[in-house]
This record gives C-alpha cells, structure tokens and sequence, in this order.
C-alpha cells in the first residue's frame, strides 16, 4: 500500500490527476509512459507504477458501473415489468 500511495504522490497525481476518467485513453496512457521513461527510471519501477494506475482505473470503472446500475434500478423513470 505505502508504493501505491507514492505513485499517486510522486507520478500519478501530478501528470493524469487532473483528468476525469473518462479523458484517460491510450494517448495519454502513452503519454505517461513516456514521461515515466525519460525520467532514467529502469523498466521495473515503471511497470509498478503503471500497475498502480491500471488497479486505480480498473477500480474507477467498476464503481462507476455499479453507480449506473444502482442509480437505474432505483429511478422513477426505470420501466419496471
């Protein structure tokens, strides 16, 4: 947990932090990627912190998803049959 908590710190936050969710496509996975390897870090460090966003992405969508659902079972205007 404290790794992941210094990706959001030191990489995360500072370069996709400021994005909705649903700015964040494959350009700008690039983008960071890129901007991971020209900071002289070796591939494995790297790979961790793109874990740590792929987990903290993977975790958004799920709860955005379970937002939806919860939101149209419980509308008014949901067609009930």
């Amino acid at each position: 947990m404290r790794a992941a908590e210094s990706h959001l710190r030191a990489h995360i936050i500072p370069k996709v932090g400021s994005l909705p969710l649903t700015a964040i496509r494959t350009k700008e996975v690039q983008s960071f990627v890129a901007y991971l390897a020209t900071g002289g870090r070796s591939r494995k460090p790297v790979e961790n912190v793109l874990l740590t966003l792929s987990s903290l992405l993977k975790t958004a969508r799920a709860w955005a998803m379970r937002a939806v659902t919860s939101v149209s079972q419980t509308s008014p205007c949901h067609a009930r049959g």
